[in-house]
């Protein structure tokens, strides 16, 4: 028998939907897979893609999954990135995602501040 847990989705009217922009350097250091890896391992839907110098997440799941995604997102990003700012703000009907989990193509944005990394060596110790 599969049940909401058990297909990563939480029953029906439970779910909580946010978008999540990432600020700082997190784009050219491995964050669109981080976030697919942490998104996918919690079971979350969504998608996440480049904005404009930012990340932008789109998350679906059980609450407790989507807040602790929320808080790793800072807490284990890529040693390489360097997140500064984090703003969340609740989905609400056709916005929410209920797909799988997708690293989305980037999106054309008006450009804030880039935060640039600096040039990396490509090794086994990068974290990816």
């Amino acid at each position: 028998m599969t049940t909401h847990a058990d297909a990563g989705t939480a029953p029906p009217g439970t779910a909580k939907a946010l978008r999540v922009h990432v600020y700082g350097i997190v784009q050219g250091v491995g964050f669109r897979p981080f976030v697919y890896r942490l998104a996918t391992g919690l079971r979350l839907r969504g998608d996440v893609h480049n904005a404009g110098g930012h990340v932008v997440v789109r998350v679906t799941g059980a609450p407790a999954d989507v807040d602790t995604f929320v808080t790793r997102l800072g807490t284990e990003a890529p040693c390489q990135s360097v997140v500064s700012r984090v703003t969340v703000t609740e989905l609400i009907g056709a916005d929410r995602p209920d797909t799988a989990f997708t690293i989305s193509a980037s999106h054309d944005e008006p450009a804030g501040h880039r935060g640039l990394p600096p040039d990396l060596a490509t090794c086994d110790t990068a974290g990816w």
